[in-house]
């Protein structure tokens, strides 16, 4: 019986070998999530005086996504794909940030906003 992690190396790898056979392939490692919401937890901490943590480590992060970052590296090996890391540009300092430049860069716990996700432009420069 396959698990969860089973099933998604299989069908990855079979989609990454299909497209990248006529077409250069870049798939991106998983954007670090945080487990809360980002502007609500800045705003909090703002208006009632808190100091919350509005970061995780970069180790938490490895730690969270292990299983995920080990499969798109495997499959991008088999299939001859490039793998972008987000993680260089977000957790550069040791601790995945939320927020640059006094501005949250996600629209909740997980997922970047438009503003946060321009952050990640050189990623993208740097791969052509």
């Amino acid at each position: 019986m396959y698990n969860r992690f089973t099933l998604f190396e299989k069908n990855l790898t079979k989609t990454l070998c299909e497209i990248s056979k006529s077409n250069p392939l870049y798939i991106i490692q998983p954007i670090p999530e945080l487990g809360f919401n980002v502007p609500q937890r800045i705003l909090k901490n703002s208006y009632y005086n808190q100091s919350k943590k509005t970061s995780i480590s970069y180790e938490s992060y490895l730690e969270r996504s292990k299983k995920t970052r080990e499969i798109i590296s495997r499959s991008a090996v088999k299939c001859n794909v490039k793998v972008l890391d987000p993680s260089i540009i977000l957790c550069k300092t040791g601790q995945c940030i939320s927020e640059y430049k006094g501005r949250p860069i996600y629209r909740d716990g997980d997922h970047l906003s438009e503003y946060g996700n321009k952050l990640l432009i050189p990623m993208f420069k740097n791969a052509m």
